[in-house]
């Protein structure tokens, strides 16, 4: 065709085509190179009486199409059939939709008023909106039906649809209900049958080997959801098989737990100081957000060892924090009406975060701020994520911010190690329980109560109740009531946490040492901004070494480079690189150093342009 046509989205100057020669918007056609045309709708295009001349006679040796007599209503049916030149067409565009939005619309106005046993949702988004639908109804009547007959309800729905999340349709976001499908079902799978065990730490240490993997796939379905109109049907399933899992496990947690003394003790004595060491406190990091994480840090090139730790009776901040901090020996508690919260034992004063941060000092611990490194010499402790915050504000719309909190805990261990700390330990106080609709209303009268929350409360001295009672970890002799299962005190809620439960009591602790680059090895050197051009050293060996600039050091997706790729060094350990956008200029972002593997093995943050 000539060089006038290696782009087809070429401007064809000379003059406007004729208004019949509209052709609307539509993916057009494939060429020979591989290049594509796409027109847009009701728009005239200009070009030479030549140009089009061309251009036609290759539609109709290629595709045997003729745009000015067939029009585009025929080529949706070409495409449908993918019959030849058709169906490398119909490749190019099940690769990347996205990139011809109006292809769609072509697709229904060619599809058969009645389909046939060979008419596929593969090729006709209206089928595939008849299968949505089909798969709406379908998992609505499951709603109200027992747990075992949705869980094989749910195996039939996705032997159905599975495949449809290979179709375009679902790149483009027309298969919401078949994506969301895909986590519901390994749920399904996974709650066909709610464990048990002998003693509570072996129950425990189950649940943090596998047993969380039901809150993951029941976490990522949550997250697969958008507005409840458009996935109430899935959240309504979910809850339907999620529920009795957690009430049936959290119910036989209690009952050992009962048995067992009414109270758990911590299996780990208080973090001691030490050189290079430092605590990262999460709150509410769950053990299969954790798991995330460890996953996260792993593919960043950051090891880890993964443990458990009881959180205390009640899983609330107040009482658990205090225990899985290096003070743990500095405090106790009062009375019941203390809402759950410590006292020094020095001055009996309520342990406030001000208190809580000059202990910690006093005990030779730096206190650091979110954005803060310290002096590795020392200890450290930091707190970082605000999973528990999102959860009580956002409800089951947590899952969606989930992935984002991962990621910031991530950016922010990495930094802390290339600040020089040798040793990380991931602590927490609690973990959550999370329910689409709201967890099951449980009554407790509030005359007996002291203080009462949505999954616990301290009773009052002599209270007779037949609530399940349990000690306080920080006073014996306060009891404190808890919802039998996964019940709730309060109605409507959500998310939560202060109960005994799995998710609640079992929290995990990450230990990461330190992934600084030896003495030999390559690491980032310094980096020269001018404007949008940055000059950046490598020192080291940089043989299969490449430098990128990312919003998010571990999301290859964030980087800033044109084409999102990183650029190689050379010899020298040397490399210029070109922001894509000007106007990121001014904003902060991270050079990131990354071995052949793509793992990242040093990091710099930088302000663009500066």
């Amino acid at each position: 065709m000539g060089a006038a046509f290696r782009r087809i989205s070429v401007n064809f100057n000379s003059r406007v085509c004729p208004a019949s020669l509209r052709l609307g918007q539509f993916l057009a056609l494939f060429r020979l190179d591989g290049e594509w045309l796409n027109f847009i709708a009701n728009q005239e295009k200009s070009c030479s009486d030549a140009q089009w001349k061309a251009f036609c006679q290759q539609c109709k040796t290629d595709a045997n199409f003729d745009p000015v007599k067939d029009g585009p209503l025929k080529a949706a049916g070409l495409l449908a059939a993918r019959v030849n030149h058709w169906g490398k067409v119909w490749q190019r565009f099940a690769e990347a939709p996205v990139n011809y939005p109006g292809v769609v619309e072509w697709l229904k106005r060619a599809a058969p008023k009645a389909p046939g046993m060979f008419d596929s949702a593969e090729v006709w988004p209206s089928i595939n909106e008849s299968e949505e639908r089909a798969l709406q109804n379908a998992l609505e009547a499951l709603v109200d039906r027992p747990q075992n007959e949705v869980i094989r309800g749910i195996a039939a729905l996705e032997a159905v649809h599975a495949d449809r999340r290979a179709y375009p349709w679902q790149k483009l976001g027309l298969s919401p209900l078949a994506t969301a499908l895909q986590p519901l079902a390994q749920l399904a799978e996974l709650c066909r049958t709610a464990p048990g065990a002998p003693t509570p730490e072996v129950y425990a240490a189950a649940y943090a080997s596998d047993g969380w993997r039901v809150d993951a796939a029941a976490l990522a379905t949550m997250a697969a959801c958008g507005s409840p109109e458009q996935h109430g049907a899935v959240l309504g399933t979910l809850r339907a098989v999620y529920l009795p899992w957690l009430e049936n496990t959290a119910r036989h947690l209690q009952q050992l737990i009962h048995a067992d003394g009414q109270t758990v003790s911590r299996r780990a004595k208080p973090i001691e100081p030490a050189p290079g060491r430092m605590v990262v406190f999460a709150d509410g990091l769950r053990m299969d957000v954790a798991q995330q994480l460890a996953a996260r840090l792993t593919a960043t090139g950051i090891a880890s060892t993964q443990d458990w730790e009881w959180s205390a009776i009640p899983s609330v901040t107040a009482t658990a924090k205090p225990a899985a901090s290096p003070m743990a020996d500095l405090v106790t508690g009062g009375a019941g009406g203390d809402e759950f919260a410590t006292r020094l034992i020095a001055s009996e004063q309520l342990l406030t975060q001000d208190r809580f941060v000059t202990a910690l000092k006093e005990r030779s611990w730096q206190f650091l701020g979110a954005d803060e490194t310290g002096d590795p010499a020392g200890s450290a402790w930091t707190e970082a994520g605000a999973l528990d915050k999102r959860g009580h504000t956002e409800g089951w719309k947590l899952a969606r911010s989930v992935d984002t909190e991962v990621r910031d805990m991530v950016s922010r261990i990495t930094a802390l190690l290339n600040a020089g700390w040798s040793e990380l330990v991931v602590v927490t106080d609690h973990g959550w329980l999370l329910m689409p609709g709201g967890l099951p209303k449980v009554e407790l009268k509030a005359f007996l109560t002291e203080t009462r929350w949505s999954r616990c409360a301290a009773l009052k001295a002599g209270a007779q109740t037949d609530a399940q009672v349990f000690k306080w970890h920080w006073n014996p002799g306060v009891m404190m009531a808890s919802p039998p299962g996964a019940g709730s005190y309060r109605a409507g809620i959500e998310y939560s946490h202060g109960g005994v439960s799995l998710q609640e009591m079992v929290t995990p602790v990450l230990r990461i040492k330190s992934a600084q680059p030896g003495a030999g090895a390559a690491r980032l050197l310094e980096a020269k901004w001018t404007g949008a051009k940055c000059r950046v050293l490598v020192a080291g060996p940089s043989a299969g070494v490449r430098v990128d600039v990312r919003t998010s050091q571990t999301d290859p997706g964030t980087s800033l480079l044109a084409d999102k790729q990183a650029r190689d060094t050379t010899a020298d350990g040397r490399v210029t690189i070109f922001l894509e956008n000007d106007a990121d200029i001014g904003k902060q972002a991270e050079i990131v150093l990354l071995e052949s593997s793509g793992q990242v093995i040093h990091c710099l943050t930088t302000t663009l342009g500066q």
